[in-house]
């Protein structure tokens, strides 16, 4: 999942990873990353499905 750190600067010593404010990091280890949310360091960042278009065929008459 997607995350945005929204606080100062911190590093994580379980991930061993250096966060810096408004970045949009992608975190594999869900338990930790949810720990990071609920502590107010992170905000899950919503991803939208890309919508297409599909061609209309016009059918030969």
């Amino acid at each position: 999942m997607k995350y945005e750190v929204i606080t100062s600067p911190f590093y994580c010593t379980v991930l061993q990873r250096a966060f810096t404010k408004g970045q949009i990091v992608e975190i594999e280890n869900s338990t930790r990353a949810l720990e990071l949310v609920n502590a107010g360091l992170l905000a899950i960042v919503e991803v939208k499905k890309k919508s297409t278009r599909k061609k209309k065929v016009k059918a030969n008459e």
